[in-house]
């Protein structure tokens, strides 16, 4: 197993993988969303909320990050009807905030369509991104799922971290599970971290065992704490929960003596 991957089991035993906010296209058709001015660091960007994205759609998006940032993306799911030279369905993804003048993004040219797309890290060069989707008249499939980060090069500032590629990413980005770096080097811990996450993690587990084990033990001893109770045999039988002291048993009685009789 590789090392970015035992991180990230890692940090998702230890709840230390943190949520990035989802947004959809199709809510968002003719928007810019600005990173910077609504604080978002990493996004995860789908076509639609819905289980198939619907027929007719034409629906463009902007993405915009600060000044001398860039993002980057990658794929982690596409699903759009898949035909010769994408002429039904597609998604273009532009480098720039027009989708007239603004070239593909590099490794993304012209539309993309089919099943799956790989696992490619792409980065604008400069700090728009523009997407546009086209569907035809017929009802399509899921669509795509994306992860997208701002980043910037050269001096990090003190909340930012380092990438061992040299980009520069939010703290809040770092250890979330979805790569923010593109070379998966967001999460590097120290050995001794990861064994001192490891032991913690048994230590835990260990205690939740022993305080079950417990639990269970002084119900079962509740339970137990009961006193035996005379039969009408005369001698012990089923015990009955809550008496401090055995129950006497009655006599038993029989039929009536018959009267005497006087002759």
């Amino acid at each position: 197993m590789e090392a970015p991957l035992k991180l990230a089991l890692f940090a998702a035993m230890c709840g230390l993988l943190g949520a990035i906010p989802t947004y959809f296209m199709d809510f968002n058709c003719g928007q810019t969303i600005d990173f910077t001015s609504k604080g978002i660091y990493d996004m995860r960007l789908k076509l639609t909320a819905l289980s198939s994205y619907r027929p007719n759609m034409q629906c463009s998006l902007t993405l915009v990050t600060r000044n001398n940032s860039y993002f980057m993306l990658y794929f982690r799911n596409l699903q759009i009807e898949s035909t010769i030279g994408c002429g039904d369905d597609w998604l273009e993804v532009h480098d720039g905030p027009t989708t007239k003048t603004s070239p593909y993004v590099s490794g993304l040219s012209g539309r993309q369509c089919g099943y799956g797309i790989g696992d490619s890290v792409y980065t604008t060069k400069g700090r728009y991104l523009t997407l546009f989707f086209e569907s035809d008249g017929q009802f399509g499939l899921s669509g795509f799922d994306m992860i997208l980060t701002p980043y910037h090069v050269g001096s990090c500032y003190s909340d930012e971290y380092r990438c061992h590629n040299g980009r520069c990413i939010s703290d809040h980005s770092t250890c979330n599970g979805y790569n923010p770096c593109g070379d998966n080097s967001d999460c590097s811990l120290a050995a001794g971290a990861i064994a001192g996450i490891v032991i913690g993690t048994l230590i835990g587990f260990s205690l939740c065992i022993a305080f079950v084990v417990v639990c269970r033990r002084r119900r079962r001893h509740a339970y137990n704490h009961v006193t035996a109770v005379v039969t009408p045999g005369g001698g012990y039988g089923t015990p009955v929960a809550g008496y401090s002291q055995p129950v006497q048993q009655p006599y038993p009685t029989g039929p009536a003596y018959p009267p005497p009789s006087y002759q």
